[in-house]
């Protein structure tokens, strides 16, 4: 897969996370049924990015938001 299309992948997977309310990669793994539910498109291929642990993979996902508000 291209590198560009696998970031906007991340990208999109970080909006839908913290959508959900899930900011950090352990309540991600905790994640009840109806975030599961919402979010099935791709929430299987977070899941697996998540138990992976890759070090930049968690950058992406679960970078600390400024205080400002610009991401």
């Amino acid at each position: 897969m291209p590198r560009r299309d696998r970031l906007l992948r991340l990208s999109t997977y970080r909006l839908a996370l913290r959508q959900a309310g899930l900011a950090t990669p352990e309540s991600v793994l905790r994640a009840r049924a109806e975030p599961r539910r919402r979010y099935r498109h791709g929430f299987g291929e977070v899941l697996r990015l998540v138990a992976s642990r890759h070090h930049d993979v968690m950058l992406v996902l679960f970078w600390p938001q400024p205080a400002h508000g610009v991401d």
